[in-house]
This record gives C-alpha cells, structure tokens and sequence, in this order.
C-alpha cells in the first residue's frame, strides 16, 4: 500500500493497493477457464437429454397415436417441448462456451454476455417446468376422464416440477445478480 490517501468527492481517503503483477488477471484467467468448463457441460448436459427427451417423445406420441390413447400424446408433446426447450438453452449458450479473455475489459464483456445468456438460458428452464406440469396435469385429468386414472398421483410429479422451478429461478436470481455486477464493471471501465 502507498501511504499517499487519496481524497474523493465524499471526503472519504483511498489507498492504491500494489499486488504482485499479474496476479489478479492469473486469477480471472483460472475463473474464467472453470467457468468455460461449466458452460461446456452445461451445454453437452442439455444436448444428450434434449436429444433423449425427442427420442422418448416421438415414442409416446406415437403409441399415443397407435393406441389411440390422447394421454400419451399429450404427455409426448409435454416431452417434445421440454426436448426443443433444452435445445433452444444449447443454442442460448454456444456462442459463450469457450473465451479468451485477456484484459480486464474482455474479461467484463465475456462476463456479461455468459451471465445474460445464462439467465436466458434458466428462464427457459422455467417455461419447460410450467410446460410439463400444465401438459402432465392435462394428460392426467384426460386420463382419469377416460375412466383408467393413473396409480401414481399427479401431486408427486407437480411437487417435484416445483422444486426444480424454485432451485431454476434461484439460478435465475444469480445469474441476474452477475449480470448488473459485470454491467457495473463494464460502466466502471467506461465502456459501451
């Protein structure tokens, strides 16, 4: 630390902190490289079950269709949508999957788009929870009007769906809360 204060508009005394060289930017690399990793798995995750869901989807449609039971298809386009919902999030996140980041400035810009893609990402996640359990509910109660109600209770299926959609909207609210701190980093840095 120098022992030169410097004085704001508030009256209130700053000291410029001396660090070794390049040692906050070593960590912002580390940072951003785990980070990239997560985005990488993030985007292999809803790759392979948005392509299982299509697959498990076309299936249900089709013995919907094959045994005429309106259910099954209900509940398969449920699965349809959350698949193309999955495969809209791979799309949201690809152009942020990788970064190299090399100054303080790249590193705001790479922050700012992955956290508004992300939380673009996690609302998507809430439009597929409220899709499943809007067509599952629907697919139930055709089911039980067809006089053959399913042994499971749809109250398990919709307790579930809410978890996830508390745990996804806390993703939501994080990522939201990274957005304004890299917008504010952006500002701070006078850019855009």
């Amino acid at each position: 630390m120098t022992d030169e204060p410097f004085w704001d508009e508030l009256g209130i005394a700053w000291q410029a902190l001396t660090l070794p060289a390049g040692m906050p930017l070593e960590r912002m690399k580390a940072h951003c490289r785990r980070e990239s990793r997560q985005v990488r798995l993030a985007i292999w995750l809803a790759g392979v079950g948005g392509t299982a869901l299509a697959i498990l989807g076309a299936f249900t449609v089709w013995q919907g269709w094959r045994l005429a039971a309106l259910n099954f298809g209900v509940r398969g386009l449920a699965v349809l949508i959350v698949a193309a919902i999955l495969w809209l999030m791979v799309g949201t996140l690809w152009p942020v999957r990788g970064g190299d980041a090399r100054s303080l400035s790249d590193f705001a810009d790479l922050g700012l788009a992955r956290a508004k893609r992300s939380r673009r990402a996690v609302v998507l996640g809430l439009a597929g929870c409220a899709a499943a359990a809007l067509l599952g509910t629907v697919g139930w109660a055709l089911r039980s009007a067809a006089d053959h109600p399913p042994a499971m209770s749809p109250l398990i299926d919709l307790a579930v769906l809410a978890l996830l959609a508390v745990i996804v909207e806390a993703l939501r609210r994080h990522f939201l809360r990274e957005e304004a701190r890299f917008a504010y980093l952006r500002r701070t840095l006078g850019e855009r």
